[in-house]
């Protein structure tokens, strides 16, 4: 079976045509124990969550494997809902999670998640994250729009933008800054942007990294390979499917389609064994399941 990449952001109908139909801005699934809002229109994040209870299921894993403490930071830079954040913080309540989002209205919905959830441990920041503070547009979508959410970032096409603050992950307050033993990462390409903003983290706090590396942007995931290499990381390959064959509703409909990431680690030992590593900032992106062999473990 080959690995496959999901569709960038795409664009439906406009906001009079929806008010006209009366349809609901938003929808609600069960999945981890817990109740998501999402737009009704999302063509990813929120699509798996409705069909499959999950999202990225493997990532989450992962994050919790890398967050074994009793307690500590886990920073979710491009949190969308909360589709990673939510659950890792009901899994680990004596963490804190501080969950980045850029868009207004997709950062309001991660809020009222946490909050309907009882996750007081998640703290919602509205900003975008880059290597240092401004103010610049970012690009938006109506709630309405037939798009995937996840997939809006800097350079994105879109019709409108929004001004949204720019701050820097070093600029975290220090007590928390020093707590952080995990980032994750999903900023559409502009990881290696973020990581200039994030040197005392990346080389003094040295925590657990799992961040997009899109094989559809290699010049972008290159760099930031090479950033971690550079700094002493030890990477590995992680390919994520959107579904799993072990999920709660619909598990035989999953199929290898979702994001390839990195995982960077300060020292060895903190990735299960099953997973490959990467062998330099040049090296091949696996191409078929036989090379992903934790896969196994999730049904493919």
């Amino acid at each position: 079976p080959r690995l496959v990449r999901h569709g960038r952001a795409r664009h439906g109908r406009s906001g009079a045509e929806v008010s006209a139909a009366g349809a609901s801005l938003l929808d609600v699934t069960r999945a981890y124990g817990l109740d998501f809002r999402f737009p009704a229109s999302d063509t990813v994040v929120g699509a798996n969550l409705r069909t499959f209870g999950e999202f990225s299921r493997v990532e989450l894993d992962i994050l919790l494997h890398l967050a074994p403490g009793t307690s500590g930071v886990m920073v979710d830079a491009g949190a969308n809902i909360g589709s990673l954040a939510l659950p890792f913080a009901r899994a680990r309540p004596d963490w804190k999670v501080v969950a980045y989002e850029a868009q207004r209205w997709i950062c309001h919905i991660l809020a009222a998640n946490a909050v309907a959830n009882d996750l007081l441990n998640v703290e919602p920041i509205h900003a975008a994250l880059g290597p240092e503070e401004s103010l610049t547009d970012f690009p938006m979508a109506g709630l309405e729009s037939g798009v995937n959410f996840g997939g809006l970032g800097f350079g994105a096409r879109s019709p409108s933008h929004e001004r949204v603050r720019v701050t820097r992950l070093d600029d975290m307050s220090p007590d928390v800054r020093d707590a952080v033993k995990v980032v994750k990462m999903d900023l559409q390409g502009f990881e290696p942007e973020v990581l200039r903003g994030a040197g005392d983290l990346l080389t003094r706090i040295r925590p657990a990294w799992v961040a997009e590396a899109d094989r559809n942007q290699q010049d972008v995931a290159r760099r930031t390979l090479r950033i971690f290499f550079e700094a002493g990381y030890l990477v590995h390959w992680l390919f994520v499917p959107f579904a799993t064959r072990k999920a709660v509703r619909n598990a035989g409909q999953a199929t290898l389609t979702g994001d390839f990431n990195i995982i960077a680690t300060p020292r060895e030992g903190l990735v299960p064994p099953d997973i490959p590593p990467v062998e330099g900032p040049d090296a091949p992106f696996p191409t078929d399941i036989s090379d992903l062999p934790y896969l196994r473990r999730y049904g493919f």
